[in-house]
């Protein structure tokens, strides 16, 4: 008898976008997917939910432009916690931030807005590796 594969574990991703609106479209989207999705709209608050346990985030969906704290510099807080962590950023334009500048703050993963769920699928599953 073959044995039959096991499936794996859903990934928990972290979403982090100052609009509501677009939280709720993304988190609606990785749901429809088998995606568990944590959905937050202030990067304080997102620092908060990861530091109180880090390793039960898979991958982390961030927009770069938000009051308070951009998405560059929230990545980095919890890049320094855990390094190997998978960060998708996500920005409708920014002069400071261009997909070479966030790979070489091992953001592994950079989307331009406005993308098509689709788009989003693939450069999350790129980020995560499935």
């Amino acid at each position: 008898m073959t044995p039959v594969p096991q499936a794996q574990p859903a990934l928990h991703i972290l979403v982090v976008d100052d609009e509501p609106t677009l939280t709720g479209f993304i988190s609606t989207l990785l749901v429809s997917r088998g995606y568990e999705v944590t959905a937050l709209n202030e990067a304080a608050s997102a620092l908060q939910f990861f530091a109180a346990n880090p390793h039960a985030i898979d991958a982390v969906i961030v927009d770069q432009t938000m009051p308070g704290m951009n998405g560059t510099d929230m990545a980095l807080e919890m890049l320094r916690r855990r390094a190997e962590l998978p960060i998708l950023l996500i920005t409708g334009f920014s002069e400071t931030m261009n997909p070479a500048r966030a790979q070489a703050l091992n953001i592994r993963g950079f989307l331009q807005k406005p993308f098509r769920a689709q788009e989003l699928l693939t450069a999350l599953e790129e980020v995560t590796g499935r």
